[in-house]
């Protein structure tokens, strides 16, 4: 009776989502509740996030490190978020991701071509990613 009274509140995710001002990846990362909008299979954010250009996005958050001028939120909050969701028990994510045609795969595992030292939070975060596909792969 209480949701057919229409008291539930939409998440802050749809309104980003539906801004006809437009939304960058960015918004999405900052936002608390993004993780758990992944996981409840909220269609219109797996439609943007399942496309190659925004896991590619996602990846360079998690390979790349961030210089000293970047915000504080690229600096730790992006790559963060973005091995959560990389990680994330997606089975459309996961089929991009593991696609040989998208080379994605490549671009995560491109972390170890980097001069030493290697950046221990970043290998942590893509080592989440590959053993999250590991795990997912039949």
């Amino acid at each position: 009776m209480f949701w057919s009274m229409r008291y539930a509140q939409t998440s802050s995710i749809d309104g980003i989502l539906e801004r006809e001002s437009g939304f960058t990846l960015e918004d999405l990362l900052g936002e608390d509740d993004l993780l758990q909008e992944c996981k409840s299979h909220n269609t219109k954010l797996l439609e943007f996030l399942c496309q190659p250009e925004t896991i590619s996005k996602l990846i360079v958050y998690i390979t790349e490190m961030p210089t000293d001028d970047d915000t504080e939120d690229r600096r730790f909050k992006y790559p963060y978020v973005a091995s959560e969701v990389l990680s994330c028990d997606l089975s459309a994510m996961q089929d991009i991701l593991l696609s040989v045609s998208s080379g994605l795969v490549e671009q995560v595992l491109s972390i170890l071509q980097q001069p030493p030292p290697l950046a221990p939070v970043l290998a942590g975060y893509c080592s989440k990613v590959i053993v999250g596909l590991f795990k997912s792969a039949p």
